[in-house]
């Protein structure tokens, strides 16, 4: 046998080595982690790409086939039992995993348990501003609030294009025009993200436009990538989103849920996306995972283990579907800063907690820190109210108000704040203020400023002297039993707490968590006639009934039920804080005759104390208020009018939820509105109108006013900045990012009723009747229609002059320089825009007039200065899709389109300079 002989010099460092590989390999094998039930700080940190992927691999690797499941969707029983509102889905705490906690948007944070948020202004304000700067903030704040709240996920940035004023969920959008929409949603979803925020744009596709949940978009492939995609793509494009939402509705017959073209081809492929895609609220009606929808939700209902393994036992999808979808959203949470636990073993795979706990949750921020957290994003809500401004008309310099002038305000916003609650933070009442306050404390205490309500949606309390502890009527009072405690009251049917804090002060009556209450009260009538009745509450239970011998049963008194944590109900809150009703009882009393008033109540919150107030409108009520204001609009020299959005809908509708069929103001503040023009106007007073809309609204009063500020829906700072710049401490500098139709026939909808009544079929026809690309500014354009105030029309309290366009070619597009000179007397912001000519293009491609391609915002140009400023006209900019282009299957078809005219303007319609890109 032959020997084989080793250096004794070379035995010791390679029996060392391999020691020293097995010791190793033996450590990293038993890594055994501990993970914490909440999810660390410490852990919170974005890594790279490639560690993402590391990470995400491992995962997957060392997942069980059940944990790969219940990735696959939400997981609403979950969600509920947690309070955990809007989306949940439960992560792998096995592994390292912490869930997902999804808040509701955009506008705002929707709140958790009580705990407070910002309500901002909304989309098309923010939008109005033309401010990336401020949109990224809004973000940062939107993604703060989200984390603070124990969330890790933001259902916004909502990129629907507004085609047409309709849709109620415009309110929330950005605008009509694409690229601000990109320009402004990338900057909103950057500042979600760097929160640690995984931002969810949405919706993909052609939601813009939806009238019910069975309408199906028909549309051709430009218009489809050259309006209604790009804002997508620019956010994707450059890293702005982890995640995507899809729509509702079909394109082109098909389930944006299971497009494989959008959510693979155009997403994936195309754009080069590794986040994850959801779908809506309920927007899944088949099995969708191996057609590139990743998360199911609200909970799982059709990308069940069931009708996946039925699936691959049929050969129509394969196991590795379902791995990728949960690679997807696994890569957003890495991306986001939450695979910070996981621990890769020796082996590739993530190493697991052999006593795991039963999730990893999110923590919140409550008390002085929370507290410092609104402070300082209250002034972001300011900040965006006052920037989303738009000064639509200034007959005269009507505006801005002096200390010197005899002002009378009109309207429930002189003194309310107008905020909407739907699919958005509710606010902190503490810094909801109406306009008559900060109106009062800028011009100084001796201004002459008188209020009048004139319309009113919120009552009276039923007052003290009409109630009676027994139906002889001989005590006035109100017999209340607080958990089996009777108790004499003589405040009326109120439980409050005298402060706007939601708990109660040393007087204050509200109900404590778990405490509940009867009230019993006996209402003489004190004139026969029609009566409403309504109540409002926040922070339980409560039901009331109206009871008389007369009545076949009881009649329930509207309002009746569950108030959450926040009021469900209205778009004006109380001072308190308590819900409006959207509806009122309407009720026929007769004078002295004798009512039964029951209120049962439960209070169900620790962050707010039960409150309640059973309120009404006595006959002739609405009718005082509205006398009394037209009356003193003959008798002050400047009136201002303040008019909000209840959406005028298929149905009244204060919550903005349901889609337009009107695009007028609501009848009773229209009505009274023209009567208060023509009282003011027969004593040569001047008129100015306040608008707190959602979306345009036509104007066939506009000719009779002298000015108008459209304030949008502004959110909690809402009356502070109405007041700044009603003052003139504010100058206006908002632009419109929607056109104003002079008639609700003047859209590419074409006749209203006709085309979109209550008898249309569900298709939405993108196609046809001329619109294709041409939405917004773009139809008015082709179809030569004037608009009411065009798309990025705003004026301001002085004025702006364009000169010296230059135009110069750089390697990727072009240099545009051109000079802004306040001409005026007063310092102000403006908003230059930038727009391209149509180019030399094939017959079939179709080719708007002008075509927003830049925009700059020039801040504080004092009196006679001159800035001269550079915007950039990029190829992209200059290019149109053309569906004829010979490119391989599944590849982008942008042609670059040279020789077109630069215009520089104000407004799409008013465009002082022009040039040419040779």
């Amino acid at each position: 046998m032959k020997k084989i002989f080793i250096k004794p010099g070379i035995l010791i460092p390679v029996g060392a080595a391999v020691i020293a590989a097995f010791l190793f390999l033996w450590t990293r094998e038993t890594i055994r982690p501990d993970f914490p039930s909440v999810y660390p700080e410490s852990a919170l940190e974005k890594i790279s790409d490639a560690e993402v992927e590391r990470k995400v691999n491992a995962l997957l690797a060392a997942m069980t086939e059940e944990e790969v499941y219940a990735m696959l969707g939400g997981s609403n029983s979950a969600a509920s039992a947690k309070g955990y509102g809007t989306g949940y889905v439960g992560g792998v705490p096995r592994l390292g995993v912490p869930v997902l906690r999804m808040w509701d948007g955009p506008k705002g944070v929707v709140g958790n348990g009580g705990l407070t948020t910002t309500s901002p202004a909304s989309g098309p304000a923010l939008a109005a501003s033309f401010d990336e700067k401020l949109a990224y903030e809004y973000g940062r704040m939107l993604g703060e609030e989200n984390r603070s709240t124990a969330g890790n996920v933001q259902l916004g940035v909502q990129l629907d294009i507004i085609r047409a004023p309709f849709l109620s969920k415009s309110r929330d959008s950005l605008g009509e025009d694409p690229y601000l929409a990109a320009k402004m949603g990338y900057a909103i979803s950057a500042g979600v993200q760097d929160e640690h925020v995984i931002s969810t744009i949405k919706h993909l596709a052609c939601y813009g436009s939806m009238f019910s949940y069975s309408d199906n978009v028909e549309i051709d492939e430009q218009s489809l990538h050259e309006i209604y995609l790009q804002p997508f793509e620019y956010v994707v494009k450059n890293k702005g989103a982890y995640g995507v939402m899809t729509a509702y509705t079909d394109i082109n017959g098909q389930p944006s849920s299971e497009n494989s073209y959008l959510l693979k081809t155009v997403l994936r492929d195309m754009w080069g996306f590794t986040g994850m895609t959801m779908t809506d609220w309920g927007g899944n009606g088949t099995l969708t995972v191996h057609m590139g929808l990743d998360l199911e939700m609200e909970r799982l209902e059709y990308n069940t283990r069931e009708n996946i393994e039925a699936a691959m036992e049929a050969k129509t999808m394969h196991w590795e579907d379902a791995l990728n979808a949960v690679r997807h959203t696994l890569t957003a949470m890495g991306q986001a800063g939450y695979l910070g636990l996981v621990q890769i073993g020796w082996n590739g795979r993530a190493a697991a907690d052999a006593v795991p706990p039963a999730s990893i949750e999110l923590t919140d921020i409550e008390g002085k820190e929370r507290e410092k957290m609104l402070e300082k994003n209250n002034e972001i809500s300011l900040k965006t109210a006052l920037e989303g401004a738009v000064l639509l008309k200034n007959k005269d310099r009507a505006l801005p108000l002096t200390p010197e002038d005899d002002i009378l305000l009109v309207g429930l916003l002189a003194e309310h704040t107008m905020n909407h609650y739907y699919e958005s933070s509710y606010g902190w009442l503490e810094k909801m203020n109406g306009v008559k306050s900060p109106l009062q404390q800028i011009l100084g205490p001796y201004a002459r400023i008188t209020s009048e309500t004139g319309w009113d949606v919120i009552g009276e309390p039923v007052p003290a002297e009409c109630l009676y502890t027994t139906p002889e009527c001989t005590e006035n009072g109100v017999t209340v039993v607080i958990d089996g405690e009777t108790k004499m009251r003589s405040d009326g049917i109120r439980l409050v707490t005298n402060t706007r804090t939601y708990q109660n002060a040393s007087d204050g009556t509200a109900l404590k968590n778990g405490q509940e209450a009867s009230l019993t009260a006996y209402l003489k009538a004190p004139k026969t006639g029609i009566y409403e009745l309504q109540l409002l509450k926040i922070g339980g239970k409560a039901e009331a009934e109206l009871n008389f011998s007369a009545f076949a049963e009881p009649v329930p008194i509207e309002g009746s039920g569950i108030s959450g944590q926040w009021p469900s109900d209205g778009a004006i809150p109380t001072e308190e804080g308590m819900g409006i009703p959207s509806t009122v009882t309407e009720v026929k009393l007769e004078q002295d005759q004798v009512y039964q008033i029951t209120v049962e109540a439960q209070a169900m919150s620790d962050a707010k104390d039960l409150q309640l107030s059973l309120n009404w409108f006595v006959p002739g009520y609405r009718k005082k208020l509205r006398d009394r204001a037209v009356k003193a609009a003959a008798e002050h020299e400047k009136v201002v009018f303040f008019a909000y959005d209840n959406a005028r809908g298929r149905g009244e509708d204060r919550l903005l939820r349901k889609n337009r069929s009107s695009l007028e103001l609501e009848e009773g503040q229209l009505s009274l509105l023209k009567d208060v023009i023509r009282s003011a106007k027969e004593h040569g007073n001047e008129v100015i109108v306040v608008l707190n809309t959602g979306l345009p609204v036509t104007m066939d009063w506009l000719n009779g006013v002298d000015a108008v500020l459209e304030m949008w829906l502004c959110g909690q700072a809402g009356g502070d900045a109405a007041a700044q710049i009603l003052s003139g401490v504010k100058n206006p500098s908002g632009k419109l990012p929607v056109t104003f139709p002079a008639n609700i026939n003047d859209t590419q909808f074409g006749d209203f009723e006709k085309n979109y009544g209550a008898d249309r079929v569900n298709v939405i026809d993108y196609e046809k009747g001329g619109s294709g690309i041409y939405s917004g500014y773009r139809w008015y354009d082709k179809a030569e229609i004037e608009p009411l105030f065009a798309f990025g029309y705003g004026l301001s309290y002085t004025e702006f002059a364009y000169s010296g366009l230059a135009v110069e070619k750089e390697e990727d597009g072009y240099a545009v320089t051109f000079t802004v000179e306040n001409v005026g007397d007063i310092t102000g912001t403006e908003i230059a825009q930038i727009y391209v000519g149509a180019a030399d293009a094939p017959d079939y491609v179709q080719m708007a007039e002008y075509a927003l391609v830049d925009f700059v915002r020039m801040e504080d140009l004092e009196p006679g200065e001159a800035r001269t400023v550079r915007a950039f006209v990029s190829e992209r900019a200059q290019s149109y899709w053309d569906v004829k282009t010979d490119v391989p299957e599944g590849q982008e078809k942008w042609v670059v389109a040279e020789d077109r005219m630069v215009y520089v303007g104000a407004s799409s319609r008013e465009l002082y300079l022009r040039g040419r890109l040779e």
